[in-house]
């Protein structure tokens, strides 16, 4: 594997959200002693918990009238969200810069069922968007599922959606 070395940031993406120079650790990023990067396969599917899924946990955690849950049935989806009308939505977070391939793989498999969902969502980070504006086209154009209770949303979409649902119900986050 290749040793970072200290400043410098090889990931496309925090060079991307940060507009960081290439080999330049932007100033939110800042490196530690000892940091490695993984080869870029590997880093594809395995290094940390992902910033989306445990933002989104600790902003649904501040709604005081759900219950959330982090990695349900041993990480078989990300986030566990229980309503006070006892509906259960399961959450998948993914965050990947290829809409068209992430669509192909999801449709390949079934939303793990896992607990009694109502619900599903795969939940992408809004700021996709904003560096590809038609991100949720393609990936809806190459998307398909069996399961009409399985849906997508960026993740300021999908956190309007648990807030209208509450407020629906008379339930004040």
């Amino acid at each position: 594997h290749v040793t970072a070395r200290k400043g410098l940031c090889v990931n496309r993406r925090c060079r991307q959200l940060e507009g960081a120079l290439i080999g330049q650790y932007p100033a939110s990023h800042p490196s530690s002693p000892g940091l490695r990067r993984v080869r870029s396969g590997l880093a594809h599917y395995t290094t940390q918990p992902g910033g989306l899924e445990l933002s989104l946990f600790r902003t649904l955690s501040k709604l005081k009238s759900i219950k959330v849950e982090l990695w349900p049935g041993f990480d078989a989806y990300d986030i566990g969200i229980e309503f006070p009308d006892e509906d259960i939505w399961a959450v998948d977070c993914k965050d990947s810069g290829r809409p068209g391939f992430l669509a192909t793989l999801l449709s390949q498999e079934e939303f793990p069922v896992v607990g009694l969902w109502q619900r599903a969502f795969y939940v992408f980070p809004s700021y996709r968007k904003r560096l590809a504006p038609r991100y949720g086209s393609v990936f809806s154009s190459g998307w398909r599922t069996d399961d009409s209770r399985v849906s997508w949303r960026f993740d300021d979409e999908f956190l309007k959606l648990v807030e209208d649902k509450l407020q629906k119900k008379g339930d004040h986050a």
